[in-house]
């Protein structure tokens, strides 16, 4: 932000001082809460009704939530892969989680495919098992998903800022979480993929 942008920007806020600050409390107290709660609850009915796997509800995190599918599972606490919440690998944001959610932060969320390295024979292995991943990035990439490197993939996700007061009015968050209901949905698409990735680095790195 440039000093002129700044020095208006204060200016707006210290003319309102009070409105401002019970704005930013409102933010955190209340709307920050139930929108975590709406889309924590959709992570795990989405999960329940597909059979999957599901974790991070209860967190004021979104990068706590992730799925994977149950032939990822190892035990009862432990999965070999899985696709977790996250914002763009190598970006910074002092917004609130919500704006970069709805595309009005400083960056934007996504899904992310990870692995437990110690899996693949530990970090180095599957690193340089990741070098030999080209026709999986390309197959990814035509689905969406964007190579990171080092074995990543991230797929944006946003969900539609025009429509979060409309939600939050009404209470019928369906068609504000509807991008996310299709992003989940395509991970059931693109499962095939993973899993014959994670089956050429099992056979290559063990």
């Amino acid at each position: 932000m440039t000093d002129v942008n700044g020095q208006k920007a204060g200016g707006i806020i210290l003319r309102d001082l009070e409105l401002f600050n019970r704005a930013a409390i409102f933010m955190e107290q209340a709307i920050e809460p139930l929108i975590h709660s709406r889309i924590d609850g959709f992570f795990k009915e989405w999960a329940e009704v597909c059979g999957w796997d599901f974790d991070g509800a209860g967190e004021d995190d979104f990068e706590e939530l992730w799925v994977a599918p149950p032939q990822w599972r190892v035990d009862a606490e432990d999965w070999f892969a899985w696709f977790q919440m996250g914002r763009r690998e190598g970006h910074s944001s002092n917004s609130y989680q919500i704006a970069d959610l709805f595309g009005v932060g400083q960056t934007e969320f996504g899904l992310r495919f990870r692995v437990g390295h110690s899996h693949f024979g530990g970090k180095m292995a599957w690193n340089a098992f990741s070098h030999t991943i080209g026709e999986f990035g390309q197959r990814l990439g035509e689905r969406g998903w964007a190579y990171e490197g080092k074995g990543a993939f991230f797929r944006p996700l946003v969900l539609p800022a025009a429509l979060v007061s409309q939600a939050w009015e009404s209470d019928d968050w369906a068609p504000t979480l509807e991008p996310l209901e299709k992003a989940l949905n395509s991970l059931i698409d693109d499962v095939s993929v993973f899993d014959a990735l994670l089956t050429k680095a099992k056979a290559s790195t063990i």
